[in-house]
């Protein structure tokens, strides 16, 4: 019993140890993930202090760029009246330029200044800091898609922000909205964590046309092949940006495996077979003939597969010297008929695969013209479907432009068209109102037209592209008519509610304001741009100082109280155009009073219709 009680002792003595053991096991593990928590605890308060200090210097920038930019702001709307429209628009793009390198600089100093606070810490602590790591970025732009269109080409360029060595730009293309580049960059020594900058700029007047800025996180490390959408767009365009990002290393997916004998390069070779050396005789046929005829097999397989390969290659030759000549760029010098106090010629840069119709638009821009001209090389009509390859035009050709007249129409339907009234086909459609347009009138440049709306409001569009570039509003009832100035920087509206207003197109903003008392059918300048003249429904015409919006007099007159012109004469005089009745306007020779073309494609009742102004 003693001997037993003993060894129940002795048991439980060391059951009681082995708690014990475990016990203080337990409580250095739980003292070790406490101190581990406590580590990363403060860790991490000393990245999230670096990180908000670094909000703070963001915000602190931020709101220094828009104070800046107010400042500026009030700055150019002093001086808007010595500004041109252009003159205007790049004032806002270096003011966006400007923002997008800020904010460039910002991220990678974020980026920074969180890598240097966690190795700052870990250095307090006497652990290691590793060297930055640094690896070669293999990058591919594509192309660009959607972006607006300017007078010259776009390009790209693309580089790391905080490291100017690493900029590289693409070649200028001629296609103005969906270039492609292909071109391929490599970027040595990227440090991983930087960010990457892709900027689109027209390389006239350096307008940026979008800007892509990636972190690091969306290529690295399995890199990247996708459309991106780009920020920072012009007139509206929401364009996107092919690229391709190859990471070294992290591509052995795509590489062909090599598995020994059983396959890849190394087992390749051992599975191709050798050709009998003893082909089956045929009956009655020595050894020696059929060998001979089996070499005279094997040589005109041999000869026909020379021949095969030959003709390949030669076909490869042909489709690669065809896809260079369609690269090449060429540049072309169009004389246009009857231009309007413009240079005698106009020289276009594009490549010798693009279509004729192509070089067409773009001496729409070049020489104000209403719609595209007809071109000739020589006496040869061109015609616009094949490319300047296909029609033999060359580096340094000669074209002749002749412009074509054109017919612009309003419709109850909402939309303003352009029209060639010789092929009665619509070049282009002007679709943003959401009611009745009333009228419609090309400025004295023959770059923009100015439309009138049920809803209100009045645009301005470009003649060139068919975007909207303006839209007035601050009348309270329909717009009846609205014409541009002879200088093109103002606009004259009238409306229903008894008002007409000036407007300035450099900024948009109403400058005057009339009130006739009545509803206001037309208004026009008058007095060298002194003074307007407004007619009223209630057959008064009233003279308005412009500069004090004051009231001079009031004269009475027979004027008609409709606001829709009946008919236009062409510029020749020998035909007129007049709106017609359900979608479509109608023109008409004068000496017979026959219908020569009928404009059809409106929705609804056309309200007005006339020709383009020419030289």
């Amino acid at each position: 019993e003693e001997v037993l009680a003993a060894a129940r002792d002795e048991a439980a003595r060391k059951a009681e140890t082995e708690r014990l053991v475990r016990e203080a096991e337990e409580e250095r593990l739980r003292l070790f993930a406490d101190k581990e928590e406590r580590r990363r605890a403060e860790e991490e308060m000393v990245v999230l202090d670096a990180a908000e200090r670094a909000e703070q210097e963001l915000l602190e920038r931020e709101r220094k760029i828009v104070e800046k930019k107010r400042e500026e702001e009030e700055t150019v709307l002093m001086d808007q009246e010595d500004l041109d429209g252009r003159e205007w628009t790049e004032i806002w793009q270096r003011q966006e330029e400007e923002d997008a390198v800020e904010g460039s600089a910002a991220a990678v100093h974020d980026a920074r200044l969180g890598r240097e606070a966690q190795d700052n810490f870990r250095r307090a602590k006497g652990e290691h800091v590793p060297k930055e790591r640094t690896t070669t970025l293999h990058i591919t732009i594509i192309g660009a898609s959607g972006l607006s269109e300017w007078e010259d080409g776009p390009y790209a360029m693309c580089r790391v922000p905080s490291r100017a060595d690493t900029e590289k730009a693409t070649e200028i293309h001629t296609d103005l909205k969906n270039p492609i580049w292909n071109h391929s960059q490599e970027i040595k020594d990227y440090t991983l964590g930087d960010p990457l900058e892709i900027i689109i700029r027209e390389s006239g007047n350096q307008i940026m046309l979008g800007r892509l800025f990636l972190p690091s996180d969306r290529f690295y490390p399995e890199g990247l092949e996708a459309d991106m959408p780009l920020t920072g767009t012009v007139r509206g365009a929401t364009g996107a940006l092919g690229l391709r990002i190859v990471v070294p290393g992290h591509h052995a997916a795509d590489k062909e495996p090599c598995r020994g004998s059983a396959g890849g390069r190394l087992g390749a070779g051992r599975q191709r077979k050798e050709a009998p050396s003893s082909p089956k005789r045929l009956a009655g046929e020595s050894k020696e003939d059929a060998e001979k005829r089996r070499m005279k097999e094997m040589m005109e397989i041999a000869m026909f597969a020379a021949e095969e390969r030959a003709h390949k290659l030669k076909e490869q030759k042909d489709r690669e010297a065809e896809r260079r000549a369609k690269e090449e760029v060429i540049t072309v010098t169009v004389k246009v008929d009857s231009q309007r106090g413009g240079p005698p010629s106009h020289k276009v840069k594009l490549k010798a695969g693009s279509l004729l119709a192509d070089l067409a638009k773009t001496m729409i821009r070049k020489a104000a013209l209403a719609i595209r001209p007809e071109l000739f090389l020589g006496e040869q009509w061109l015609d616009p479907a094949l490319t300047l390859l296909e029609l033999g035009v060359t580096n340094s050709a000669e074209l002749r432009g002749v412009p074509n007249p054109a017919v612009l129409t309003c419709s109850k339907d909402g939309t303003a068209k352009l029209w060639n009234p010789d092929t009665g086909i619509c070049e282009l459609s002007l679709e943003g109102h959401t009611d009745a347009v009333n009228s419609a009138v090309y400025s004295s440049d023959c770059k923009m037209i100015l439309t009138s709306s049920d809803d209100k409001s009045a645009k301005v569009w470009s003649v060139s592209t068919g975007e909207c570039l303006m839209t007035f509003k601050g009348h309270k009832d329909a717009l009846l008519s609205a014409i541009f100035s002879d200088d093109c920087n103002k606009v004259l509206t009238t409306s229903e509610d008894g008002t007409a207003k000036t407007w300035g197109v450099k900024h948009g903003l109403c400058e005057k304001t009339f009130k006739h008392g009545t509803t206001v059918l037309k208004a026009v300048f008058a007095d060298n741009m002194n003074s307007i003249r407004t007619h009223g429904q209630d057959g008064t015409v009233k003279l308005w100082n412009i500069k004090t919006g004051i009231r001079e007099r009031t004269l009475n007159s027979k004027a008609s109280s409709t606001y829709l012109d009946a008919s236009s004469f062409a510029p020749d005089g020998k035909s007129y155009i007049s709106p017609g009745g359900e979608g479509a306007a109608k023109i008409f020779n004068i000496e017979t009073g026959r219908c020569q073309v009928e404009l059809i494609g409106h929705d609804d009742l056309v309200l007005a219709a006339s020709f383009a102004p020419t030289a």
